[in-house]
């Protein structure tokens, strides 16, 4: 079944799926008459809940298909709930954990329903100014600064999440820019799909002993330990958050890296929602939903199925002056040896790292 939770992020992406083909229709897109309108609301709908956010299975999906052909009327578990503020308060907190606390009272108090409430904060999130400087689908990337003089420390910031994407931890590379470097901290987030556990997270992290860590996933002995914490949580994070907050994870010992090093990674926790992580390059998802609302192109869209925007395990995801990161895949448990508990896909690190440049 649906629980309410799961229903108010279903509403939210009907609504911001109607804005999109509201706003098509506004710019001269013409109308290809009613069918072709429902079809592609369905597609568009579709697309977001069941394959990329996974909020429902395609079986789901049918039923509620049909029971939206049998009555305009929606079932109850989809009705949005009228004159609760507070439940209206919990579901926009989930939606949107960064959102500030005024924000969440304000929307839901002036809003006479979910879908209204989440308009209200989108809004508020997402202010002409605020697109301006960087809309959703531009990835965050450190400013070009020179790297810090030796001894000082420095901050390196990954571009942010972009979609819903999760994993129990990831694989990736770092390769130190032009001077030595000492690295004493990761900083990540969990995804919104963590946000009702009440379990603390376990996290490690390995790296290897000298190298790249492409082709050594199911190596144990390829990889060095140098952070074990057994009772450990992570800020949420989702990506209609503007401004991401992370976690600490530090590093005993620290990542010492050569001038043109690379060695890989490993972040592994114990949930499969345990760190966001980013399947492509700039945008939640290659469609005419995701284009319309979040300035991408409609023509780059995915062909027969295959996304044209995904990552290459080892492809370069973000750099700067000092540091560069590589993609590689999730962890599909949450222990090195561990029978698999999802498939892997090839995604890039989010978060921080805190780091000191070396004399040489």
């Amino acid at each position: 079944g649906i629980d309410q939770e799961q229903a108010a992020e279903m509403r939210a992406i009907v609504l911001v799926a109607g804005r999109g083909y509201k706003r098509r229709v506004g710019s001269g897109v013409p109308v290809q008459g009613l069918d072709q309108v429902r079809a592609d609301l369905h597609g568009m709908i579709r697309a977001q809940l069941v394959d990329v956010e996974q909020i429902i299975d395609e079986d789901d999906w049918q039923k509620i298909v049909g029971g939206f052909a049998q009555s305009t009327e929606a079932p109850e578990h989809l009705k949005p709930p009228t004159g609760d503020i507070e439940s209206v308060m919990e579901q926009l907190r989930r939606l949107f954990p960064n959102a500030s606390e005024q924000e969440v009272a304000e929307a839901a108090r002036k809003a006479p329903s979910i879908e209204s409430a989440v308009q209200l904060v989108m809004d508020s999130s997402w202010a002409p100014a605020s697109q301006a400087q960087m809309p959703l689908s531009a990835p965050r990337r450190p400013l070009p600064t020179p790297p810090p003089p030796p001894g000082e420390e420095g901050r390196f910031v990954t571009s942010r999440v972009n979609s819903g994407a999760s994993a129990f931890g990831l694989f990736f590379d770092v390769e130190a820019e032009g001077q030595p470097v000492q690295i004493s901290e990761l900083r990540t987030a969990s995804s919104p799909m963590r946000q009702a556990s009440q379990r603390p997270l376990t996290v490690e992290v390995w790296a290897t002993a000298e190298g790249s860590g492409e082709g050594l996933e199911v190596a144990p002995g390829a990889w060095t330990p140098l952070a074990a914490v057994e009772a450990s949580s992570f800020p949420i994070v989702s990506w209609l958050d503007p401004e991401p907050s992370y976690g600490t994870i530090v590093l005993d010992p620290p990542l010492t890296l050569r001038p043109g090093e690379r060695r890989g990674l490993c972040v592994r926790t114990s949930d499969i929602s345990g760190i966001v992580v980013r399947m492509n390059r700039a945008k939640a998802s290659d469609s005419d939903m995701m284009d319309e609302d979040f300035g991408g192109s409609q023509g780059d869209d995915d062909i027969a199925g295959q996304a044209s925007r995904n990552f290459s395990p080892g492809e370069l995801t973000d750099s700067d002056a000092s540091l560069a990161l590589y993609s590689g895949y999730t962890t599909t448990a949450p222990r090195f040896g561990q029978e698999p508990a999802c498939v892997p896909v090839v995604a890039a690190f989010v978060g921080e790292l805190l780091f000191k440049v070396l004399s040489d």
